[in-house]
């Protein structure tokens, strides 16, 4: 036999072990894919139907939904960013607790804006919607409902969670609240809840005369933020969002 024919034999044998290679690789990815497949669709029907078993208990039990969040959190399952058509579209429970939680957040800063201007203590609205729900609500609760609004944001509204210093605020009109303003809103915390220009200048000694009333009149004109009591001997202006009842009035 030639070196010729030898080679050409070969290159035969070598083709023929690729191609076998070749065909067996992609049956075994074939099965791969085919038992990943059933191992989702297991995975799935069992999520879905926990959430529906348990749907009482996500809603009515903190620790429990913290449980199903961190089971949903360790397969990179986003129950508030389900896609419809997608592989967990049918998944219930706590995606329609966030919903309805959401829900119930609009009403109580639509309810309460035109006392507040859209700006309301977070503490108070985790204990107004814990009261309505019979449930403890957090402040992760909070974050979660509030992305379940975010696609909603326009020009209208608008909502966020905004510190000054170590309270909370909710904000749910979309105006942003400058420093000045914020500043107001801390020297009022400090002075229950309301704020006259000595009381600024006092607290504020860097700030002109110009200064003060420019951001009393944005609180009072231009953002809602705060109330004028004409009748003291100098002129109050009173933040209803400091107020403890504000919140509760509409639960």
């Amino acid at each position: 036999m030639s070196r010729r024919n030898a080679r050409g034999i070969g290159s035969l044998y070598q083709q023929h072990s690729h191609d076998a290679y070749r065909r067996a690789s992609e049956r075994i990815n074939e099965q791969q894919v085919e038992s990943i497949r059933l191992q989702i669709a297991t995975f799935q029907e069992y999520l879905v139907n926990f959430s529906q078993k348990h749907r009482k208990d996500i809603e009515s039990n903190l620790e429990f939904r913290n449980r199903f969040t961190d089971m949903c959190n360790l397969i990179g399952v986003d129950p508030l960013n389900i896609e419809r058509g997608s592989l967990f579209s049918n998944l219930t429970g706590l995606s329609d607790f966030y919903m309805s939680l959401a829900v119930q957040l609009v009403d109580m800063c639509v309810s309460t804006s035109s006392l507040t201007g859209g700006l309301v203590r977070v503490d108070d609205i985790l204990q107004a919607l814990s009261t309505k729900r019979r449930t403890a609500i957090t402040l992760s609760d909070l974050h979660k409902a509030i992305k379940v609004l975010k696609p909603l944001n326009d020009n209208a509204h608008q909502y966020e969670i905004i510190p000054v210093n170590d309270i909370l605020y909710m904000r749910s009109q979309p105006r942003q609240v400058n420093n000045d303003i914020l500043t107001l809103l801390e020297i009022a915390h400090s002075n229950h809840g309301w704020i006259d220009q000595h009381t600024v200048h006092t607290h504020s000694p860097a700030w002109s005369t110009d200064r003060i009333r420019n951001s009393l009149r944005q609180a009072v004109m231009d953002d809602g933020f705060v109330w004028v009591d004409e009748q003291a001997p100098s002129t109050r202006y009173y933040f209803p969002s400091l107020f403890h009842d504000v919140v509760q009035s509409v639960v």
